[in-house]
Protein backbone atom coordinates (compact mmCIF):
# COMPACT_ATOMS: atom_id res chain seq x y z
CA UNK A 1 0.00 0.00 0.00
CA UNK A 2 1.39 3.37 -0.91
CA UNK A 3 0.19 7.02 -0.47
CA UNK A 4 -0.03 9.47 -3.41
CA UNK A 5 -1.15 13.14 -3.53
CA UNK A 6 -4.10 13.92 -4.52
CA UNK A 7 -2.47 16.28 -7.25
CA UNK A 8 -0.86 13.29 -8.90
CA UNK A 9 -4.18 11.14 -8.78
CA UNK A 10 -5.87 13.59 -10.64
CA UNK A 11 -2.98 13.96 -13.22
CA UNK A 12 -3.74 10.22 -13.77
CA UNK A 13 -7.27 10.34 -13.71
CA UNK A 14 -7.21 13.25 -16.10
CA UNK A 15 -5.44 10.90 -18.72
CA UNK A 16 -8.11 8.74 -18.29
CA UNK A 17 -10.96 10.84 -18.95
CA UNK A 18 -11.91 10.87 -15.96
CA UNK A 19 -12.74 13.57 -13.09
CA UNK A 20 -14.68 15.33 -10.60
CA UNK A 21 -18.46 15.74 -12.14
CA UNK A 22 -18.75 19.91 -12.76
CA UNK A 23 -22.41 19.64 -12.69
CA UNK A 24 -22.73 19.92 -9.03
CA UNK A 25 -20.76 21.40 -6.03
CA UNK A 26 -17.81 20.66 -4.06
CA UNK A 27 -17.23 18.12 -2.69
CA UNK A 28 -17.69 16.16 -6.21
CA UNK A 29 -18.23 12.42 -7.56
CA UNK A 30 -16.03 11.01 -9.82
CA UNK A 31 -17.33 10.82 -13.54
CA UNK A 32 -16.01 9.93 -16.65
CA UNK A 33 -15.75 13.12 -18.75
CA UNK A 34 -16.87 14.57 -20.90
CA UNK A 35 -19.41 12.16 -21.64
CA UNK A 36 -21.08 10.48 -18.62
CA UNK A 37 -21.30 6.92 -17.59
CA UNK A 38 -24.34 4.62 -17.12
CA UNK A 39 -24.31 4.10 -13.27
CA UNK A 40 -26.00 1.16 -11.31
CA UNK A 41 -26.78 1.10 -7.82
CA UNK A 42 -26.49 -1.88 -5.37
CA UNK A 43 -27.80 -1.80 -1.99
CA UNK A 44 -25.36 -2.99 0.98
CA UNK A 45 -26.12 -6.22 2.49
CA UNK A 46 -28.25 -5.60 5.89
CA UNK A 47 -26.07 -8.32 7.86
CA UNK A 48 -22.58 -6.52 8.57
CA UNK A 49 -21.20 -10.01 8.26
CA UNK A 50 -22.23 -10.33 4.66
CA UNK A 51 -20.42 -6.84 3.72
CA UNK A 52 -16.79 -8.43 2.84
CA UNK A 53 -18.08 -10.77 0.75
CA UNK A 54 -19.89 -8.44 -0.81
CA UNK A 55 -16.95 -6.13 -1.58
CA UNK A 56 -15.21 -9.15 -2.66
CA UNK A 57 -17.36 -9.90 -5.66
CA UNK A 58 -17.34 -6.78 -6.98
CA UNK A 59 -13.33 -6.38 -6.88
CA UNK A 60 -13.69 -10.48 -8.56
CA UNK A 61 -16.30 -9.28 -10.98
CA UNK A 62 -14.54 -5.64 -12.43
CA UNK A 63 -11.90 -6.45 -14.80
CA UNK A 64 -8.63 -7.70 -13.50
CA UNK A 65 -6.71 -5.37 -11.82
CA UNK A 66 -3.41 -5.47 -10.37
CA UNK A 67 -3.83 -1.97 -8.78
CA UNK A 68 -6.67 -0.11 -7.48
CA UNK A 69 -6.46 3.68 -6.39
CA UNK A 70 -8.97 4.82 -3.57
CA UNK A 71 -10.11 8.71 -3.51
CA UNK A 72 -12.03 9.52 -0.46
CA UNK A 73 -14.41 12.34 -1.08
CA UNK A 74 -13.09 14.73 1.66
CA UNK A 75 -9.76 14.48 0.50
CA UNK A 76 -9.18 13.65 4.25
CA UNK A 77 -8.07 10.31 6.30
CA UNK A 78 -8.58 11.96 9.84
CA UNK A 79 -11.04 11.77 12.44
CA UNK A 80 -13.95 13.74 12.16
CA UNK A 81 -14.83 13.32 15.84
CA UNK A 82 -13.44 12.58 18.73
CA UNK A 83 -16.56 12.94 20.65
CA UNK A 84 -18.06 10.07 18.35
CA UNK A 85 -17.37 6.61 18.87
CA UNK A 86 -18.37 5.84 15.61
CA UNK A 87 -15.47 8.15 14.18
CA UNK A 88 -12.83 6.89 16.76
CA UNK A 89 -13.71 2.97 15.44
CA UNK A 90 -13.40 4.26 11.93
CA UNK A 91 -9.86 5.65 12.91
CA UNK A 92 -8.80 2.62 14.32
CA UNK A 93 -9.56 0.37 11.71
CA UNK A 94 -8.04 2.83 8.85
CA UNK A 95 -4.44 3.52 10.93
CA UNK A 96 -4.88 -0.53 11.66
CA UNK A 97 -4.72 -1.13 8.04
CA UNK A 98 -1.74 1.35 7.58
CA UNK A 99 -3.24 4.68 6.27
CA UNK A 100 -1.79 7.53 8.16
CA UNK A 101 -3.10 10.68 9.38
CA UNK A 102 -3.69 13.16 7.54
CA UNK A 103 -5.11 14.87 4.08
CA UNK A 104 -4.49 15.63 0.42
CA UNK A 105 -3.53 11.99 -0.28
CA UNK A 106 -5.11 9.00 -2.07
CA UNK A 107 -4.56 5.36 -1.44
CA UNK A 108 -3.34 2.79 -3.82
CA UNK A 109 -3.88 -0.92 -2.92
CA UNK A 110 -1.97 -4.08 -4.81
CA UNK A 111 -4.17 -7.33 -5.46
CA UNK A 112 -2.12 -9.04 -2.74
CA UNK A 113 -3.51 -6.18 -0.36
CA UNK A 114 -7.59 -7.03 -1.20
CA UNK A 115 -8.02 -8.02 2.40
CA UNK A 116 -6.95 -4.08 3.53
CA UNK A 117 -9.25 -2.85 0.45
CA UNK A 118 -12.17 -4.81 1.61
CA UNK A 119 -11.64 -4.09 5.46
CA UNK A 120 -11.45 0.05 4.38
CA UNK A 121 -14.61 -0.41 2.30
CA UNK A 122 -16.19 -2.44 5.53
CA UNK A 123 -15.40 0.58 7.90
CA UNK A 124 -16.66 3.00 5.05
CA UNK A 125 -19.81 1.00 4.92
CA UNK A 126 -20.48 0.23 8.49
CA UNK A 127 -19.42 3.99 9.40
CA UNK A 128 -19.93 6.54 6.74
CA UNK A 129 -22.41 8.37 7.44
CA UNK A 130 -22.06 12.10 5.48
CA UNK A 131 -20.47 12.78 1.90
CA UNK A 132 -17.28 13.75 3.31
CA UNK A 133 -16.99 9.78 4.23
CA UNK A 134 -17.57 8.42 0.44
CA UNK A 135 -15.05 6.33 -1.54
CA UNK A 136 -14.10 5.67 -4.91
CA UNK A 137 -12.05 2.43 -5.72
CA UNK A 138 -10.81 2.88 -8.98
CA UNK A 139 -8.96 -0.15 -10.60
CA UNK A 140 -6.02 0.69 -12.54
CA UNK A 141 -7.36 -0.06 -16.09
CA UNK A 142 -9.79 2.99 -15.06
CA UNK A 143 -12.72 0.93 -16.47
CA UNK A 144 -14.93 0.93 -13.89
CA UNK A 145 -15.44 3.10 -11.13
CA UNK A 146 -16.86 1.76 -7.21
CA UNK A 147 -18.63 4.57 -5.32
CA UNK A 148 -19.36 3.75 -2.05
CA UNK A 149 -21.82 5.85 -1.23
CA UNK A 150 -23.01 6.89 2.30
CA UNK A 151 -26.83 6.09 1.50
CA UNK A 152 -26.28 2.56 2.17
CA UNK A 153 -25.45 2.25 -1.77
CA UNK A 154 -22.66 0.94 -4.05
CA UNK A 155 -22.61 2.41 -7.33
CA UNK A 156 -20.43 0.92 -10.07
CA UNK A 157 -20.26 3.31 -13.41
CA UNK A 158 -18.47 1.52 -16.40
CA UNK A 159 -16.98 3.34 -19.31
CA UNK A 160 -19.28 1.50 -21.61
CA UNK A 161 -22.49 0.08 -21.34
CA UNK A 162 -21.71 -3.43 -22.33
CA UNK A 163 -19.25 -3.34 -19.25
CA UNK A 164 -21.62 -2.39 -17.33
CA UNK A 165 -23.57 -5.20 -18.77
CA UNK A 166 -21.54 -7.71 -18.09
CA UNK A 167 -20.73 -6.78 -14.73
CA UNK A 168 -24.44 -7.31 -13.42
CA UNK A 169 -24.40 -10.77 -15.08
CA UNK A 170 -20.88 -11.69 -13.48
CA UNK A 171 -22.52 -10.94 -10.35
CA UNK A 172 -26.03 -12.06 -10.78
CA UNK A 173 -23.91 -15.85 -10.67
CA UNK A 174 -23.50 -14.86 -7.27
CA UNK A 175 -27.36 -13.77 -6.25
CA UNK A 176 -26.11 -10.64 -6.02
CA UNK A 177 -29.16 -8.27 -7.80
CA UNK A 178 -28.89 -4.37 -8.82
CA UNK A 179 -30.89 -2.17 -6.87
CA UNK A 180 -31.80 -0.37 -10.16
CA UNK A 181 -34.09 -1.76 -12.44
CA UNK A 182 -32.46 0.13 -15.51
CA UNK A 183 -29.49 1.55 -16.07
CA UNK A 184 -29.20 5.22 -16.88
CA UNK A 185 -27.30 5.69 -19.88
CA UNK A 186 -26.52 9.33 -18.59
CA UNK A 187 -25.55 9.40 -15.07
CA UNK A 188 -27.42 7.07 -11.68
CA UNK A 189 -30.91 5.38 -11.92
CA UNK A 190 -33.66 6.74 -12.85
CA UNK A 191 -34.99 9.47 -10.14
CA UNK A 192 -31.37 8.73 -8.25
CA UNK A 193 -28.98 12.08 -7.39
CA UNK A 194 -25.47 10.49 -6.86
CA UNK A 195 -24.18 14.33 -5.94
Amino acid sequence: METVSTEDFFKWTGERSLGLDPRYGPPQTLEYLPDYSPAIRWAYPEFAGSIPWFVEQFLHSIDPWDTCWVYRRSDAWNCGSHDDVSARVWTQIVRGIGIPDGHSFVVRFSKSESEALITLAFATICFGWSVYDDLFVIPDHAEQVLYFDHHESLWVRCRTPERLSRLTDELSKCDIERTDPHPSPGGPGVGDDIR
